[in-house]
């Protein structure tokens, strides 16, 4: 996220608030995902899967999603499959970015 404050006839004293007259504020979220890292850390994960568990198939379909730059299709994976997805043998095995970008998309 990033902020941009322009100021005008105005003092700043380490305040979010301005007062004053003609300034704008504008708060900006960079709402892109990183897919190169989602898309590594997936692959990753499949790595470390037997190849016939479901969890290596739902986690094959995720990499699927994120090579297309589906965040709609991401999403949906990850909340149909939250259980392995949120799991506490899925976590241990990814890093804590990824785990977050998920909870972010899920919304938990």
């Amino acid at each position: 996220m990033s902020t941009h404050v322009k100021i005008n006839n105005s003092i700043l004293n380490s305040s979010p608030v301005v007062v004053g007259e003609h300034n704008q504020v504008i708060v900006s979220s960079n709402d892109e995902l990183n897919w190169k890292y989602i898309q590594s850390e997936l692959e990753g994960v499949c790595r470390k899967l037997s190849s016939n568990s479901i969890e290596y198939v739902v986690t094959k379909e995720a990499i699927d999603y994120a090579k297309k730059k589906d965040k709609d299709g991401l999403k949906g994976i990850f909340k149909k499959y939250s259980v392995w997805f949120c799991s506490d043998v899925f976590k241990g095995i990814v890093s804590s970015g990824i785990v977050e970008i998920i909870k972010s998309l899920i919304g938990k």
